[in-house]
């Protein structure tokens, strides 16, 4: 509420009234002094000052209470110009995000004084959506997390492919260092067995 000791522009026989008729406050400004003039709430003002405010608050319902005025009409017209600059409030929020939409900008969210309008008006605020921009992010994004987890699996594969070739074919780790030969064997048993062949042929060449 204003404080009218603090305002030098608030006289109490000379000006003009300005009324208030809304279910809304108006914080409101003049001269470099901030005030409130709440919902049915009047204030008596100089002209100049009352001009001011009425142009800047005139759409949102404030109102001319001059001398041998109808209270009542006018409170009526200032709460219909109420309603008309809620509702064109709520709209403009609407068709802003719905161009932002197709120009892939991103959504504005509302205020807390817009959703308080739209609830009060009826009309339902357009949500949140996703560019294409964003959907293609979000895409690329799961694309590349499958292809992490398909190289994943293909490495755990590869892995037990090895496993099983290990498994199949046991890797011989002894080998037959006789000139020429080369063979190997899984056993040092097989190996000494070997080695014997060997030196049967040495000494049946031997004795020819």
């Amino acid at each position: 509420m204003a404080k009218e000791n603090a305002l030098n522009f608030v006289i109490p026989d000379l000006g003009k009234v300005i009324f208030n008729p809304t279910n809304e406050d108006f914080d409101m400004q003049y001269a470099g002094v901030s005030f409130t003039l709440q919902a049915g709430q009047k204030m008596k003002i100089m002209d100049h000052a009352a001009n001011h405010l009425l142009n800047a608050f005139g759409p949102r319902g404030l109102c001319d209470l001059s001398y041998g005025a109808d209270e009542e009409k006018v409170a009526a017209q200032g709460r219909e110009r109420n309603r008309e600059f809620k509702i064109a409030q709520v709209t403009n929020f609407n068709v802003r995000n719905e161009a932002r939409k197709h120009m892939q900008l991103g959504y504005l969210p509302p205020s807390e004084l817009m959703k308080r309008y739209a609830k009060e008006m009826g009309i339902d605020l357009m949500q949140p959506y996703a560019t294409k921009n964003v959907e293609k992010l979000e895409s690329d994004e799961r694309v590349a997390a499958l292809e992490r987890q398909n190289e994943k699996l293909q490495e755990q594969i590869s892995q037990m492919m090895d496993m099983m070739k290990a498994q199949m074919n046991p890797k011989k780790e002894w080998a037959c260092d006789y000139p020429g030969c080369g063979a190997s064997f899984d056993k040092q048993i097989a190996l000494e067995g070997h080695k014997r062949s060997h030196l049967k042929e040495e000494k049946e060449n031997g004795g020819t």
